[in-house]
């Protein structure tokens, strides 16, 4: 089958319409037994201002402002199980001339920390999913550009993503007339949303 066609846009991006699919982690009272997911909610840091900011304060501490150096270009790819994601992605990483393996967050979150939340009935944060994929960002190997699947899910995620673009804009501004200023190159983000009809799409 020939590979849908996609819709693309740059820079600020729209929350996506699977909002939610990324919720609080459980916790658990002194007791011993799990808070309601009402008091889960209470707890749970809605401000995607401070959840960026304290995952950006941490990566920097941890890898040097310097060392901060993003792909050059990322798609971010959404749409419902069923969409073609998987199935698309090599088709528009080629149109883009993206050579590196996509980011697919799903496989991101086999981590030993995100199964041990999941196996205890815990569901992964929205910070702990950014600071996730801001780190991959990182990785040399997407440094030309990159395809992400699966990321931004939520409307804190998707305000997380345009405060990456601006972090990343101000770190070319900074270093643009130093000798790394090569290394930081403007960034271009770009939105890819596959559609599909409701009745094929993919349930649990």
């Amino acid at each position: 089958a020939s590979p849908s066609s996609p819709s693309s846009s740059s820079s600020s991006i729209s929350p996506s319409a699977s909002e939610g699919s990324y919720v609080p982690t459980t916790s658990v009272t002194r007791g011993g037994s799990k808070k309601s997911r009402a008091e889960e909610d209470q707890l749970e840091i809605k401000d995607p201002a401070i959840i960026f900011n304290s995952v950006w304060n941490k990566i920097e501490v941890k890898y040097g402002r310097e060392n901060l150096k993003f792909p050059q270009e990322i798609i971010w790819l959404g749409g419902a199980p069923g969409a073609g994601k998987g199935t698309n992605t090599p088709f528009i990483a080629s149109v883009r001339g993206i050579t590196a393996a996509p980011i697919v967050m799903s496989s991101l979150l086999e981590t030993p920390e995100a199964q041990k939340i999941k196996s205890q009935g815990g569901l992964v944060s929205d910070t702990y999913v950014t600071q996730l994929i801001i780190e991959e960002l990182l990785k040399p190997q997407y440094r030309s550009g990159v395809v992400v699947d699966g990321f931004p899910r939520t409307t804190i995620q998707v305000e997380c993503t345009n405060m990456l673009y601006e972090k990343m804009l101000e770190l070319r501004k900074q270093y643009y007339h130093t000798p790394l200023g090569p290394q930081f190159p403007r960034p271009v983000f770009r939105v890819t949303v596959l559609f599909i009809e409701e009745k094929n799409q993919c349930r649990p």
